[in-house]
């Protein structure tokens, strides 16, 4: 199943020892996006001391009930 809203799960890892004090960690390998992530678009509206823009957010939000609607849909 394909959606233009949901990133594709590429493979997951275990990462740290536990034995050896350190915390075990899961780490998710994604498909590329050329558009970053959220972090990344945060942080940088936040060096520019900006607000994120309300028709970006209007968006966002969109995208992200069309990507839940998918995965309902489709039972994933």
């Amino acid at each position: 199943m394909y959606s233009t809203f949901i990133i594709r799960l590429r493979g997951t890892s275990k990462r740290g020892l536990p034995s050896a004090g350190s915390d075990l960690r899961y780490v998710a390998f994604m498909e590329y996006a050329a558009g970053g992530n959220l972090g990344s678009i945060s942080n940088h509206f936040r060096d520019e001391q900006r607000d994120v823009p309300e028709p970006f957010l209007w968006v966002l939000f969109r995208n992200l009930l069309r990507a839940l609607s998918t995965m309902e849909q489709c039972h994933l």
